[in-house]
């Protein structure tokens, strides 16, 4: 019998690893945990973006904000200026009458929607805007409004005639209210411009009395002293004050008015579908 050395030993083979893998139970896990983050990163970008809208809606809301006081700040504390005439100045109202926009008072307030006053104050201009919210304030703001101001020089008077005529673009209309202060600021006159002419070299405003082109119109030509049209003692205290009038300064008495009024939710800001939630938007006017 022959004997197997150790040189004829079968060589084995080394060991190979298994080949790698995941099972189904392994797969499942990881889909499942993948769906979870992507799920965790959605709900993170939509927060984002609703966090975005609400900063957007919010920085819209306090710059409209500051938009409306501006307004309200200036004209609140222009409320009752009659330019340089002030308190101690005679006022010689020529308005044949009172309208809501043509009173002398510098700030008027009503309840918007249910006071009576409110309802028979209000001009028929207030017909084509929305109602005023119930219980809400509507105010109205009168001044002279400096922005538009004609210094009448000695030629620019026709006193026998009613009017002024300018050798420049004068800046009035028909049925404007305006302020009239003399030089000194002593003397303030009210008036309506009954007709006013810009148009071949001619430029002129009229105030004439006898004019009923619109209303409540002037009841008298004499522009100066102190008192206005229901007054008894009226023709005693009016004066024409001719040499007064050289050196003054024209200016429009200009009314404002503020108040809430629901806006429609197809007009709302910033989109419709914000304010689908709600029936109207409280919205200043």
């Amino acid at each position: 019998m022959q004997t197997l050395s150790t040189h004829d030993r079968p060589i084995e083979s080394p060991h190979l690893p298994r080949a790698g893998g995941f099972s189904l139970v392994e797969i499942l896990i990881g889909m499942t945990l993948g769906l979870l983050v992507v799920g965790a990163l959605g709900q993170i970008y939509v927060g984002g973006r609703v966090v975005n809208h609400i900063i957007e809606d919010t920085a819209t809301l306090n710059e409209n904000g500051r938009f409306a006081m501006e307004f309200l700040n200036r004209d609140i504390r222009l409320a009752g200026y009659f330019a340089c005439g002030g308190a101690k100045s005679r006022i010689a109202n020529a308005l044949d009458g009172e309208t809501f926009w043509l009173r002398l008072q510098g700030i008027e307030g009503f309840d918007g929607g249910t006071d009576a006053r409110a309802a028979e104050a209000l001009p028929s201009v207030f017909d084509a805007l929305p109602t005023p919210l119930d219980g809400r304030d509507l105010f109205v703001i009168r001044y002279a409004d400096q922005r538009r101001v004609l210094r009448v020089t000695a030629g620019d008077l026709d006193l026998g005639n009613d009017r002024f005529v300018f050798d420049t673009t004068q800046p009035f209309a028909q049925g404007d209210v305006v302020v009239l202060n003399d030089a000194a600021c002593h003397q303030a006159s009210v008036f309506q411009v009954m007709d006013a002419y810009n148009a071949d070299g001619y430029h002129a405003i009229s105030y004439d009395p006898d004019s009923a082109t619109v209303v409540p119109g002037n009841c008298t030509g004499k522009l100066a002293g102190e008192y206005a049209c229901d007054d008894p003692d009226r023709s005693a205290s009016e004066r024409d004050p001719l040499d007064g009038f050289v050196g003054a300064e024209l200016t429009p008495l200009v009314a404002r008015t503020f108040f809430v009024a629901e806006l429609p939710a197809d007009d709302c800001t910033p989109t419709t579908s914000d304010c689908a939630a709600i029936a109207a938007c409280p919205t200043l006017y």
